[in-house]
């Protein structure tokens, strides 16, 4: 048993080698991109027209605004030109060009940006759907924190609260909503927006340079301190013209600010349900190979948000259709808090459980700036995903195991996943994909007993292994052409009948509206309607 684990071991280590090794390569290859001088000369020329387009204009709102009842002294007209002269110094100068610029998120900046570095170096994510192997992206840049720190104490007390991590999302949420209000009006009725993004990002400022920066206290104090007291007095100047039109900024970001907290507030009681309702890995090992169903040839793409366990929605499925398709793969669809996740690392396989289950696990990985685009064939990347991390496992990791993952942490016992970098192009068949379909009940899941299965660990020979590779690949080949079903879960999230009135109105109304009208993932991913199965499901939170 301690040869096989030494031999598990070494081959682990000399895959990370690879990985490590071909991440290394990319990001050599992004910190070797110099941009040249005519390029930096036309950005600095584009950059020229936003600047006179809000600052050059920005004064002559202000000198009309500053002296509504005429001039009395034009010793006034020189102080409020101060003004304007210190205000441009102080706050686009020193604070946005000296300090705000350099926490940008690989060329990224504004608001999400600043929120995404944070959430990187601190756990104060609402939805906890990361995995240890999101660290690893190219883009996903972090460094450690000593434990004794300033910088680590002050992690320690954002992530000690869950309100904590509510009231900083509704920060950063506030300010997006008063860019949006700012953005469709003139600057001659947002004053008001302005001054309060300004007051969001020096929070968020003041929390980068504690944690990501981990700067000296006292110039910390001396940042957060001056810019707070100069933006609070402007803050207190503009309400003044709240009576005159500045209330319209103000109902606008409200509004976007409730319709954005109300759909956070249903997705993440939608997460949780999903979390508590999640079936144990034990109880899918115990079912045997066929998982005391009927296997059908094909692969069934079962979409889920949980980035572990078995989704609710695969236990409601085979429960009213007690058959599943010969390959299932557990697809998680998540975004990260990085500007973009590049091609050759969106898709992460891993595979679940003992060889003979055919279960695997897809994470798709995309960046807050990342567009799903008509023309990228999802269904066919996927797929080449999957062949490859079937390819790489039978050639690399010629062993094999019976084992499971751990629920809680997600950690794999002994699964062997990779990232796919360079995918052999699959050839076009006819896809003979399961009609739509729908299924709605209510809930009812059943708790499950739990235990651990056995770890085995065997060495074959090099025949069988090029043998095990052809099989493994005709095989998903086999069941690709057999036809690709797409199951997704068509959940109603619905109040719980003690709830209070302002949470009905919130999850049974407005929520329930904003699922209604956004666009479905199947649409997203441009699934055919043909190979599209919904399962529905409703959801008491």
């Amino acid at each position: 048993m301690a040869s096989g684990q030494g031999s598990i071991w070494e081959l682990d280590q000399k895959l990370d080698e690879n990985i490590d090794a071909e991440a290394g390569r990319v990001r050599g290859m992004e910190a070797c991109k110099e941009l040249t001088a005519v390029t930096v000369l036309r950005l600095a020329f584009q950059s020229l027209g936003v600047v006179y387009g809000d600052l050059g204009t920005s004064p002559l709102y202000v000198f009309k605004s500053t002296f509504p009842q005429g001039i009395d002294d034009t010793e006034d007209i020189l102080g409020s030109l101060s003004l304007i002269i210190y205000t441009l110094t102080m706050i686009p100068l020193i604070k946005y060009v000296f300090f705000v610029m350099r926490a940008n998120d690989n060329g990224e900046g504004g608001t999400f940006a600043l929120y995404s570095l944070i959430c990187r170096h601190a756990k104060v994510n609402t939805i906890p759907n990361q995995h240890r192997t999101d660290k690893q992206l190219t883009t996903y840049s972090q460094s450690e924190i000593q434990g004794t720190s300033v910088a680590a104490k002050v992690k320690r007390w954002l992530e000690g609260k869950r309100y904590r991590h509510n009231a900083l999302l509704i920060l950063v949420v506030l300010g997006t909503c008063m860019v949006i209000g700012d953005g469709i009006l003139t600057p001659a009725i947002s004053g008001i927006a302005v001054v309060a993004v300004m007051l969001v990002t020096t929070i968020l400022m003041t929390l980068i340079m504690l944690i990501v920066w981990r700067s000296n206290i006292l110039l910390v104090a001396i940042f957060t301190l001056t810019f707070l007291f100069v933006e609070m007095v402007y803050f207190s100047a503009v309400l003044f013209k709240v009576g005159q039109g500045g209330w319209v900024p103000l109902v606008i970001a409200g509004v976007f600010l409730i319709v954005m907290c109300v759909w956070h507030y249903g997705t993440v009681k939608k997460y949780k349900f999903e979390m508590q309702c999640k079936v144990p890995m034990a109880w899918i090992l115990g079912l045997g190979p066929s998982l005391g169903l009927v296997r059908v040839p094909g692969i069934g793409l079962v979409y889920t948000d949980l980035p572990r366990g078995v989704p609710p929605i695969f236990s409601h499925f085979v429960t009213h259709l007690p058959a599943i398709h010969s390959i299932v793969v557990f697809v998680c669809v998540k975004y990260l808090p990085v500007t973009t996740v590049t091609p050759e690392e969106r898709f992460y396989v891993k595979r679940i459980g003992p060889k003979n289950l055919n279960m695997f696990r897809c994470a798709v990985r995309y960046g807050y700036t990342d567009l799903h685009k008509r023309e990228d064939d999802f269904e066919n990347l996927l797929i080449k995903s999957l062949t490859q991390y079937v390819h790489q496992e039978s050639l690399i990791h010629s062993i094999s195991y019976s084992s499971d993952e751990d629920e809680e942490t997600g950690e794999p016992f002994n699964a062997e996943s990779t990232n796919v970098s360079q995918c052999k192009v699959l050839s076009e068949t006819e896809l003979c994909g399961l009609s739509s379909a729908s299924i709605t009940s209510d809930v009812s899941l059943e708790t499950f007993p739990v235990s651990r299965s056995e770890v085995r660990f065997s060495i074959p020979s090099e025949a069988s292994t090029v043998d095990s590779t052809i099989s493994d690949l005709q095989y998903l080949i086999n069941c690709r052409d057999a036809g690709i079903v797409h199951i997704f879960g068509n959940t109603i999230v619905r109040a719980r009948r003690d709830s209070n009135f302002i949470k009905r109105v919130a999850v049974n109304h407005i929520y329930a509206f904003l699922r209604r009208i956004c666009r479905e993932n199947s649409v997203i991913f441009n699934v055919p309607h043909e190979s599209l199965l919904n399962v529905g499901q409703v959801f008491y939170v």
